[in-house]
């Protein structure tokens, strides 16, 4: 009787895990296509250069503060790694556009109107990417924060 409890019990962990782990390996794979899709539809609206995507895409942030990377980017003319450069170091995205000479309202504009017009739909950003995203994000700007 003990082994049959065992057995049934090994068997059921078997049952859901199986199904468990290939729902894991296909929502990678398309979190991976859906991310290659964005990036390419980015590239082609926005007019954005493949090396400044491949720097985002290396630097491990989400697809969103990517995609404001690169709009101040292209804005300001500046590289695109100075801009990932001053965000580690603790620039706000209005002070990352400031150090770089451009209006941080405009771009937030050129932002919005780029996803309207283009119908961007940001992939959902995964843990990795998340965690990058919050760590940098800045607190405040008081207290002689960039």
């Amino acid at each position: 009787m003990r082994i049959n409890n065992i057995l049934t019990a090994v068997f059921l962990v078997l049952l859901t895990a199986v199904p468990a782990f290939s729902a894991d390996r296909d929502m990678k794979g398309t979190q991976s296509e859906e991310r290659d899709a964005f990036f390419a539809r980015v590239k082609t609206a926005d007019n954005l250069a493949d090396k400044n995507i491949r720097a985002v895409r290396d630097s491990g942030y989400g697809p969103f503060l990517s995609y404001v990377f690169l709009i101040i980017s292209r804005e300001s003319g500046k590289p695109v790694n100075d801009i990932i450069g001053m965000r580690k170091q603790g620039y706000s995205l209005s002070g990352i556009a400031a150090a770089c000479g451009v209006d941080y309202s405009k771009v937030v504009e050129k932002i919005e109107g780029g996803i309207r017009e283009n119908n961007i739909i940001f992939p959902a950003s995964d843990g990795e990417e998340s965690m990058k995203d919050a760590s940098s994000t800045v607190r405040t700007d008081r207290g002689g924060r960039k």
